[in-house]
């Protein structure tokens, strides 16, 4: 399904005001969630583009060329016991997922010959919580 821009701003404003409310400095987990608000609008926006500027010529409903695939459902970080929050949720280290025909088989699900993602960010271990990848992460996840 098409990602909606403008539904990732009005999700980043509620986080934000409820972050301002608390009236405390936000945790690791806040910080990197809403680090990760940047990947989402870029690649978003970089879908719908291309969508809107590239038409396949195809029969059917779906002419697009891209399908937008979240990076968390991709990449798991690696779970480190014991180490500071800050390290678990700022700087993880992942693992690709274990099923790797993921993302080809959304694209061929979806009929796209693109598959947009996000670099930099990754689900916590159980899968939970958002987590941004330490140094070089969007090199490791454009690897991966």
């Amino acid at each position: 399904s098409k990602h909606k821009v403008g539904e990732l701003f009005a999700s980043l404003e509620k986080l934000l005001e409820g972050i301002e409310l608390t009236g405390e400095a936000a945790s690791s987990r806040l910080r990197a969630r809403v680090l990760s608000y940047g990947e989402m609008l870029s690649s978003s926006i970089g879908c719908n583009i291309l969508n809107r500027e590239i038409e396949l010529p195809q029969d059917g409903p779906d002419k697009t060329c891209c399908s937008w695939v979240d990076a968390r459902d991709l990449l798991v970080a690696v779970d480190r016991p014991g180490a500071a929050e800050e390290d678990k949720y700022l700087n993880a280290d992942v693992l690709p997922r274990k099923d790797k025909t993921f993302a080809e088989s959304k694209r061929t699900k979806d009929h796209h010959r693109v598959v947009i993602t996000q670099g930099f960010i990754a689900s916590t271990p159980k899968g939970h919580h958002t987590c941004a990848l330490g140094r070089g992460g969007s090199d490791t996840s454009g690897a991966l």
